[in-house]
């Protein structure tokens, strides 16, 4: 029963994914509507949704488990690292261009589009206080290693350190702010951020839709080295932070909400910063369709562990 609830918890996101590649596929959406969906959700929704999930009512205990999950989080980044750098071994390619997509893609999951929507339908809004702060060095470890991986094969990218200060890294330190000070909203502001907020989850499965229908099929089957590295990303990495965490895990959500985020499918716009930096952009739209579909059902398996 466990697994049938969490599996249709996915499936339905799944399926606003299908919607939004259906709309991409008949012009509902075009490139511009998605360009501004997207924006719309990572500069407003989301940081919307995070600064009314981290304002909690301040407590040492929260603090302390606050605490221990941005430890547990930096720990699980240094092993996808080292198991990245891997990479090159057991994908046998010495494409840089290529390389350095698979390695970000092993390193990197899709925490903001899906790994928040994801988890907070299984567990619930509340555990976003901890996935929020679990996230913290995604865009220290995704803007610096990442943007090294991506630039292997190209000598014209140029790194922004204004990419550091993303609206969702900013609103993780307001709620927090709000958190350690006990700062109560008006309800009004809360009611405000709560609704727009909730908007967040559909908007990321459209968006991720419309994206993965520029994605050629053939191309994306036939590539035996997206398999492997979906495999190390969906279930190899997940299971051994659960290996790893679990002796020292102190709670269910201790061990839940790190192997949890390592299970989902690779980071979604690893695709946009390959353009950018001089990776290939294709290959990162196929690894991120391949891994997201994989993901409807490995997601509800590792999920059983928790059951």
């Amino acid at each position: 029963m466990y697994f049938i609830r969490v599996f249709n918890k996915v499936l339905t996101l799944f399926l606003i994914i299908i919607i939004g590649y259906i709309g991409r596929k008949f012009k509902v959406l075009d490139g511009k509507i998605i360009k501004g969906l997207t924006g719309l959700m990572v500069n407003i929704t989301l940081p919307a949704l995070l600064v009314n999930s981290i304002n909690q009512d301040f407590s040492p205990e929260l603090l302390a488990g606050g605490i221990k999950m941005l430890l547990i989080s930096v720990g699980v980044y240094g092993l996808s690292l080292i198991v990245a750098l891997f990479a090159p071994y057991f994908l046998k390619t010495k494409n840089k261009e290529d390389l350095g997509v698979y390695q970000f893609m092993i390193m990197l999951s899709n925490v903001g589009f899906m790994g928040i929507p994801v988890l907070s339908a299984i567990f619930g809004e509340w555990v976003l206080f901890y996935v929020g702060i679990y996230n913290l060095p995604f865009n220290f470890v995704a803007f610096s290693i990442g943007l090294m991986m991506l630039n292997q094969g190209n000598t014209n990218g140029k790194f922004n350190p204004r990419l550091f200060l993303s609206p969702g890294v900013v609103s993780i330190f307001v709620g927090l702010i709000l958190f350690a000070f006990n700062i109560n909203l008006p309800e009004a502001i809360d009611g405000t951020l709560n609704l727009v907020g909730d908007t967040t989850t559909p908007l990321s499965m459209l968006v991720i839709g419309g994206m993965l229908a520029e994605v050629k099929m053939k191309e994306t089957w036939s590539n035996w080295r997206i398999y492997i590295v979906s495999l190390v990303r969906l279930i190899i990495l997940p299971l051994l932070v659960f290996i790893i965490i679990k002796p020292f895990a102190e709670d269910v959500y201790m061990l839940a909400i790190p192997v949890m985020v390592t299970a989902m499918p690779a980071a979604s716009f690893v695709s946009v910063l390959a353009d950018q930096y001089g990776g290939n952009a294709i290959l990162g739209s196929q690894g991120v369709f391949l891994s997201t579909l994989f993901s409807v059902i490995t997601i509800p398996l590792l999920a059983l562990l928790f059951a």
